[in-house]
C-alpha cells in the first residue's frame, strides 16, 4: 500500500511505501560529453500517474525536474527543468530554475532553445556557474543568482563541461576536450588563468572540490570503466574509490568532507542507484537510495539529507531523502500531483525499506 501525508505548509508531498514487487522505471541516458545530458528515455511500459498540475510548472508540469544543487546556506535549490521545452511529449531543452528549498516559488533563470545544465553555486551564494550550448558548443557560463549578467567564461570551439566553484571562490574546475580527450582543468572564477590537471588518453570528467579545497573528486575511465577518483588540488596523488561493473559518476562531497555521494548505473539493466563511499577509501560503497534518475545528487549543507531526482511515470521529480535512506519527500510548488499509483516502487527508500521520518530541516 502507499500512504500520503501533507507537511511544511502544504508544499511537500510525503510518500511512504511497502514492497509491492519488482518494477523497472525509465531513466535518464547520461552522456557526460554531450549537451543532451538528462534527456528522458521513454519506457515501453510503466505504472501510469495522473498529473493535474499546470504543464509549465517546473517541478510538477509535463517536463522533468532534475540535477538539483543546494545553495551554500541551504535555503534555495537550483535545478534543471524542461517543463517549457516539451513539444508532442519530446523534451527540447532544459533550463535552469531556482526555488526555495521546499520547492516553493520556482523562478526560471535561463531562457534559450538549447541546454543549460551542470549547476554550481559560488561559495557566497551570489552567483551560479553552469554550462550552456547557446553558442553552438558547450561553454562555461556564470550568472548572478537571480539569472542576470550571464557571461561566457571559455569561448572556445571545444566542449567545456561540469563547472565547480572552489570553496574560496577564486577558481572554477571543469572538464574540457580542448586537447583531444576530456581532461580536468581549473581557471579563475572570471575566466582565464587556465591550468590543466589531468592529461591522459582516457576520459576524465565531473570535477568537484572538497569542502576544504584541498582535493578534487572526478570520474575517469582510465581502468576501462567510469569510476570515481580523488586527487590533490594540483592533480597529484590520484586514488580510485569505486570499481564496480556499473558506471559511477557525479561525485558529490558531504559537507564534512568524509563521504562522497555518486550515481551508479548499468545501461544493460537500465537502472540507477545512489551510493556513498568514504572519501579516504577506507571502506566500500554503501547503498543510500534505489531507483534514482541519472542526474546528480546534492547534499543539504546540514549534512542530514540529500536532494536527488526520481521518477513519477516518465518524468523525473526532485526528492529529499535522509542521508541514511530512512525517509523521502517530494518537492513541489503545491501538492496537486497525486500519490504514486499502487504498484510503483518509486517511493521505496533504503535497502531494507525502513520507516519514513521527517524531511530535512529548511
Amino acid at each position: 500500500m502507499i500512504r500520503c501525508t501533507w507537511g511544511m505548509g502544504a508544499r511537500i508531498l510525503v510518500v511512504a511505501a511497502v514492497p509491492l514487487g519488482g518494477l523497472s522505471l525509465p531513466v535518464h541516458e547520461p552522456t557526460d560529453r554531450s549537451a543532451a545530458r538528462g534527456m528522458v528515455r521513454s519506457a515501453a511500459s510503466h505504472p501510469q500517474t495522473t498529473q493535474v498540475a499546470d504543464s509549465t510548472d517546473p517541478l510538477f508540469g509535463s517536463g522533468s525536474a532534475t540535477h538539483p544543487a543546494l545553495s551554500p546556506d541551504g535555503r534555495r535549490v537550483a535545478f534543471m527543468s524542461n517543463s517549457v521545452g516539451v513539444v508532442a511529449g519530446i523534451p527540447i531543452n532544459f533550463e535552469i530554475y531556482v526555488a526555495d528549498a521546499d520547492g516553493s516559488h520556482p523562478v526560471r533563470l535561463t531562457d534559450n532553445l538549447v541546454f543549460d545544465a551542470e549547476i554550481s553555486w559560488s561559495p557566497d551564494g551570489e552567483r551560479i556557474a553552469f554550462q550552456s550550448y547557446r553558442d553552438g558548443n558547450d561553454e562555461i557560463y556564470v550568472m548572478k543568482a537571480d539569472g542576470s549578467d550571464q557571461r561566457n567564461l571559455t569561448r572556445l570551439a571545444s566542449a567545456e563541461h561540469a563547472p565547480d566553484w572552489s570553496p574560496d571562490g577564486a577558481t572554477i574546475a571543469f572538464n574540457s576536450d580542448r586537447n583531444g580527450n576530456s581532461d580536468i582543468f581549473v581557471m579563475g572564477s572570471r575566466g582565464g588563468d587556465v591550468i590543466q590537471l589531468t592529461e591522459s588518453e582516457f576520459s576524465e570528467s565531473s570535477p568537484r572540490f572538497s569542502p576544504d579545497g584541498r582535493r578534487i573528486a572526478f570520474v575517469s575511465d582510465r581502468e576501462g570503466n567510469d569510476d570515481v577518483y580523488v586527487m590533490n588540488r594540483d592533480g597529484g596523488n590520484v586514488h580510485r574509490l569505486t570499481s564496480s561493473p556499473a558506471s559511477d559518476w557525479y561525485p558529490r562531497w558531504s559537507p564534512d568532507g568524509r563521504q562522497l555521494l555518486f550515481i551508479s548505473g548499468s545501461f544493460a539493466d537500465d537502472r540507477f542507484d545512489l551510493y556513498s563511499v568514504p572519501a579516504d577509501g577506507s571502506g566500500p560503497p554503501e547503498l543510500v537510495l534505489r531507483k534514482v534518475d541519472s542526474g546528480n545528487p546534492s547534499w543539504h549543507p546540514s549534512g542530514q539529507c540529500i536532494y536527488v531526482g526520481r521518477y513519477i511515470g516518465e518524468q523525473s521529480r526532485l526528492f529529499v531523502v535522509q542521508r541514511d535512506g530512512d525517509g523521502v519527500s517530494a518537492l513541489g510548488e503545491d501538492v496537486r500531483a497525486t500519490c504514486l499509483s499502487s504498484g510503483d516502487e518509486a517511493a521505496m527508500v533504503g535497502a531494507d525499506r525502513r520507516p519514513l521520518r521527517a524531511p530535512c530541516p529548511s
